[in-house]
């Protein structure tokens, strides 16, 4: 089984990118990220829409 992370869609309803928003200092989709790792052999995948990718990968690296 692999894990996948819902982290596209326009974020209508929040008015900013869910996955980005701030959670202890790190960005939501990060948090999640660290705490799926311990709980699955495979490591989890992000589906995102194209325009974010370039952002979230500059934004994750940033913090880890």
């Amino acid at each position: 089984m692999i894990p996948i992370i819902l982290c596209g869609g326009y974020s209508r309803r929040m008015g900013e990118d869910k996955g980005l928003m701030q959670w202890n200092g790190n960005p939501m989709v990060s948090t999640i990220l660290k705490t799926l790792e311990n709980h699955f052999e495979i490591a989890p995948k992000l589906s995102i829409r194209k325009e974010q990718e370039i952002e979230y990968i500059e934004k994750l690296t940033k913090y880890q």
